[in-house]
């Protein structure tokens, strides 16, 4: 790469590469990939990403649109009410995620 490095690399949610982009570059931005996020989404059991007009337009809407933190936090604490989804395992784990995908936070 001409001695350059990397300033932001986009993968998927694997927890072993995100442990070792930290480690061997330790100044690159580590952001997930939207695609992928939205791939790992439609193949959980019972997804609700699944439901025609359902939770898959709201995700990306936190994925590419909401830019304030504050109204981020608002806007994913009523789609987990709107959707009943206060116990899924996927969001949960997204969600400790968020400064990696959500536009509120990477920008």
């Amino acid at each position: 790469m001409s001695g350059k490095t990397l300033k932001t690399i986009f993968t998927n949610q694997d927890a072993v590469m995100a442990k070792v982009i930290l480690q061997v570059m330790p100044n690159t931005y580590h952001r997930l990939c939207a695609w992928h996020m939205m791939q790992n989404a439609l193949k959980h059991p019972k997804s609700i990403f699944k439901v025609p007009n359902g939770m898959k337009s709201v995700l990306s809407m936190f994925i590419d649109s909401i830019e304030d933190e504050n109204e981020f936090l608002t806007a994913w604490n009523n789609m987990l009410d709107v959707y009943d989804v206060h116990d899924n395992n996927w969001l949960k784990s997204i969600f400790e995620m968020r400064e990696k995908w959500a536009y509120a936070y990477v920008r």
